[in-house]
């Protein structure tokens, strides 16, 4: 975020109100802010890259999920969840129990919103109603750059 529009988060944060772009009436507002990232703002805090007052503004309530590689136990849970999300979309679909031991093995890069793409591309894929180890990534495989 640049550091002009941290000020003026800080400043709407501060004051409960904001103007709009070219505008001139001050807009009251009562809001709750949820922010994530997955950048150190500690360190860029000290770098001066981000702002120290936003810092503990934005700071009240602070939550560390770790990466999907580092809970595995989470993966078969997850894929249970997009199977049902997309099953109305995609059709019903069972995965076969090597698929789920390869999916679970895999260090997800991507972290969860790359298991969910492999979840609807298996998804498509998948003949016979079940998604076979062949749709899946293995743990010896890497993921594409582009």
């Amino acid at each position: 975020m640049p550091p002009e529009l941290q000020v003026k988060l800080l400043r709407a944060l501060q004051e409960r109100a904001f103007e709009r772009v070219g505008g001139h009436e001050l807009i009251r507002m009562d809001v709750r802010v949820l922010a994530a990232t997955h950048r150190d703002l500690e360190a860029m805090m000290k770098s001066g890259r981000f702002r120290e007052d936003l810092f503990y503004r934005l700071n009240v309530v602070t939550l560390s999920l770790p990466a999907l590689r580092e809970r595995r136990g989470d993966t078969p849970l997850l894929v249970e969840h997009f199977l049902s999300k997309y099953a109305e979309s995609l059709g019903e679909r069972a995965i076969a129990p090597d698929a789920l031991d390869r999916l679970v093995g895999y260090e997800w890069p991507g972290n969860v919103r790359e298991l969910e793409n492999v979840i609807q591309r298996a998804m498509v894929m998948a003949s016979g109603g079940v998604i076979l180890p062949s749709t899946c990534p293995s743990a010896r495989s890497r993921p594409r750059r582009v």
